[in-house]
């Protein structure tokens, strides 16, 4: 507790039994919960005596609740339940077996119940404790809390010998040696021709896979990893590439298409042709469709799956685009008062507005127009000047009421008005005769003349 210190008063710190002994300075820690006053005492004599305020002392104690969550190989979240009146909290670490606390996360929002900590080594046991703070800095901070410990995840092992059997006309099995201590493995497959984005991934609890419903005489690669814990906290690395090539078929198809013309419509198509199979042909759309072609398609990509009397299959996927939505975004300023048009609307006051409207080629065109208005300014001031005042480049010589308009920072209107009065100046002449000397407005004068 503190106040503006004169050196030239006196002070007296005061709480519910009276005078505080030795309490004579402007400043006084308080150590005791309870109701404080201040008497001043100025070099006259005079005093004044603040009111009462209540004063708090606050013991913390260490957090309560406490549990580690998140654990991976490198980072783990530790959880806490709240403290009252803590300002923050602070966190020391160390793995354990060491005899010092190696890791410090100070300054710990009071709001804050948890606090990950990343960069850490993977296989290691780690020790921490919090505690808790009713002010910053560490003055009044709790003991430690009680040790909690955790240990980061151990790094799994890539599966071994990982082999492709048993290829068929549209299925394969993908086999590899199990891991010891494996929860389940990771298995990703796509055509070799495919991009990146098009690999197809599966979790299993066994050292297999199979594949089914491939395409014939197609590329495939695939790869397999180790998870050791289910929730994929911890996985190998992947495997090499393993290729392999289903057993082929001749069978081709090929495709032309119509795109959306406008977002969101419907008016797309797909015509499909057939090559080198057998006999008659059955298709499978991804959309459900058995025809040989598609009409009034939304965008997407659609795949079909072929089928000839040998049982022989092709797929490929088509995509149908549609044109980007048009929008355009714009921002207006105008005074109030004024108004803008979008299309038929027409807008005077603040705000985000959206308009559809329709483009050469037909089609929707979204129009957000976000609206300020500024308002006209007023301002009124009263000044009193002497004999004359000069206000925005005009000089003022008579008492009054005047106007000025201009344009305020955001381009309106800015109507500024001033009372004024002026008070002329006085004058005053005085004869006196003294003998040898004369004072006058705290000034001796010894000779005669006039004096202003």
């Amino acid at each position: 507790m503190s106040t503006y210190a004169s050196p030239a008063n006196t002070y007296q710190w005061n709480d519910a039994n009276g005078p505080i002994s030795g309490a004579n300075t402007s400043s006084y820690d308080a150590s005791v919960s309870g109701t404080y006053s201040l008497t001043v005492t100025t070099p006259d004599g005079c005093t004044a005596t603040s009111s009462g305020f209540a004063v708090s002392i606050v013991s913390m104690t260490p957090p309560t609740g406490l549990s580690t969550s998140n654990i991976q190989l490198t980072k783990a979240t530790m959880n806490w339940s709240s403290v009252a009146n803590a300002h923050h909290y602070d966190i020391r670490m160390r793995a354990q077996g060491s005899s010092t606390w190696t890791i410090e996360i100070n300054n710990i929002s009071a709001l804050a119940t948890s606090q990950q900590k990343s960069n850490l080594t993977s296989s290691t046991t780690y020790e921490w404790q919090i505690r808790s703070a009713c002010s910053a800095g560490s003055s009044s901070v709790s003991a430690w809390s009680s040790t909690q410990t955790f240990t980061t995840l151990t790094p799994c092992t890539a599966p071994l010998n990982a082999t492709t059997a048993n290829i068929g006309l549209t299925s394969a099995d993908l086999t590899w040696d199990a891991v010891s201590g494996a929860w389940g493995y990771r298995v990703r497959y796509k055509q070799t021709s495919q991009p990146w984005s098009a690999w197809v991934y599966d979790t299993v609890t066994t050292n297999t896979y199979s594949l089914t419903g491939l395409p014939n005489s197609t590329y495939y690669h695939w790869q397999v990893a180790t998870m050791c814990e289910s929730n994929g906290n911890n996985n190998s690395s992947f495997t090499s590439y393993n290729v392999f090539t289903t057993i082929s078929c001749n069978m081709s198809l090929s495709t032309s298409q119509t795109n959306v013309v406008c977002n969101g419509g419907s008016d797309g198509s797909i015509d499909l042709s057939v090559s080198g199979g057998s006999g008659s042909y059955t298709y499978s759309w991804s959309n459900g469709a058995t025809t040989q072609d598609l009409t009034s398609l939304s965008a997407g990509t659609y795949t079909v799956t072929v089928t000839d009397t040998w049982g022989c299959t092709a797929s490929t996927s088509i995509v149908i685009t549609e044109s980007a939505p048009i929008t355009y975004s714009n921002t207006q300023t105008i005074c109030d008062g004024s108004s803008i048009t979008v299309g038929s609307s027409t807008y005077t006051t603040s705000g985000t507005y959206t308009d559809i409207l329709t483009s050469s080629a037909g089609c929707d065109s979204t129009v957000t127009t976000t609206l300020i208005v500024n308002n006209h300014t007023t301002s009124t001031s009263s000044h009193t000047a002497c004999d004359s005042y000069t206000w925005n480049g005009t000089t003022y010589t008579s008492s009054g009421t005047y106007t000025w308009v201009g344009t305020n920072a955001a381009g309106c209107d800015s109507t500024a008005t001033l009372n004024l009065t002026i008070n002329n100046a006085t004058t005053s002449s005085t004869s006196v005769t003294a003998c040898d000397s004369y004072t006058w407005n705290g000034t001796t004068y010894t000779s005669s003349g006039t004096y202003t």
